[in-house]
């Protein structure tokens, strides 16, 4: 039977430096912070503690935050910044997308980053930062290593959790007595923000225990497509797409009828006109032979957060609604611990 997990030891030639803990109230940074209290004591090391709060958090997260101070008998820092996620989202008139998350590098990155810069000016220390992330999470993330310089962070980073699976980490809540965040016990299998990654089951659980954060998100997107008319009047073409969707999600709103060049060989369609197009030589610049042909095409429309509510409620598929209103199948749910630990 292999050893218990744990933290052995702190990476060589730091002993001076000061461990910065990033909390954000899952699984892996409770276990970590847990861990590194106990290195605290053992080894007389300076660890601070710290929460990047968004504003988009939900109640039990902060909750839970308490619930750590107390158990552990530690103190938490906030940073952040004025207005949160809901006056980024009011500034820029849209909302954090897949190939623009800015939500993450300007609400967490950036404020931690001015914590450590005041710590280290204020105190005439080194940090390093702590950050509790597992190998299993995600092919990218088993490419980093367990320490090393970071050039994006500008800083040391400490992974000391890399190497553990989730029995490990639901261990180490086990073994300090820290009950999980009661997001878990929800069934939500990650308890950031109300984020644009959210699973269909995410998304249908927010809408189930928190509308007035579903009310928030409506409010939001009706205020950002106002405010896109506006500044276009202003700046013409300063925002490409009037609509603004938070999950920025499409549906098909009709089908029409296209008149559409299809190749002879099969190999995909080249170009499409309206039913009215001649049904002559190809369109131009296109050089493979084949034949016009009456192609059913789909008309997307941008889906809002009531679509996407709907959505949500729907089963697989995402057409008919669910008969039987399931049981969570995330969070604690997937891992057996949806009991608060005793101590042992």
């Amino acid at each position: 039977m292999s050893a218990p997990f744990q933290i052995a030891s702190i990476p060589p030639g730091h002993e001076a430096s000061v461990f910065v803990v990033s909390v954000s109230g899952g699984k892996d940074s409770t276990a970590t912070a847990a861990e590194m209290e106990r290195l605290r004591r053992e080894l007389g090391i300076d660890v601070r503690y710290v929460f990047s709060d968004t504003g988009w958090e939900y109640p039990q997260t902060y909750e839970h935050l308490a619930t750590m101070e107390r158990t552990l008998g530690i103190t938490i820092d906030r940073v952040g910044v004025e207005g949160g996620m809901v006056a980024k989202i009011r500034q820029r008139a849209g909302f954090p997308a897949r190939k623009q998350r800015w939500c993450t590098r300007e609400l967490k990155v950036l404020p931690l980053r001015a914590y450590h810069d005041a710590l280290m000016e204020r105190e005439s220390v080194d940090t390093v930062s702590v950050v509790g992330i597992r190998a299993d999470e995600s092919i990218d993330r088993s490419l980093l290593p367990e320490f090393g310089y970071d050039d994006m962070w500008g800083g040391y980073v400490w992974r000391p959790l890399i190497n553990a699976v989730i029995p490990d980490v639901i261990a180490l809540h086990h073994r300090h007595a820290v009950p999980v965040n009661p997001l878990y016990k929800m069934g939500f299998s990650r308890v950031g923000c109300t984020c644009i990654y959210a699973s269909k089951e995410e998304i249908e659980l927010t809408a189930e225990h928190f509308p007035e954060r579903i009310d928030l998100i409506r409010e939001l997107e009706h205020e950002a497509e106002a405010m896109r008319v506006e500044r276009n009047a202003e700046t013409p073409d300063r925002y490409a797409h009037a609509e603004a969707t938070y999950f920025q999600a499409k549906m098909v709103e009709r089908y029409v009828r296209l008149r559409t060049w299809v190749k002879a060989d099969g190999g995909g369609q080249k170009a499409k006109a309206p039913l009215s197009a001649t049904q002559g030589p190809p369109p131009d610049g296109v050089t493979d032979e084949g034949s016009w042909r009456d192609v059913r095409t789909p008309v997307y429309k941008p889906m809002h957060i009531d679509d996407i509510i709907s959505w949500s409620r729907t089963s697989r598929g995402g057409r008919q609604l669910k008969v039987i209103r399931e049981e969570p199948v995330g969070g604690c749910y997937r891992w057996g611990m949806c009991e608060p630990p005793e101590k042992t």
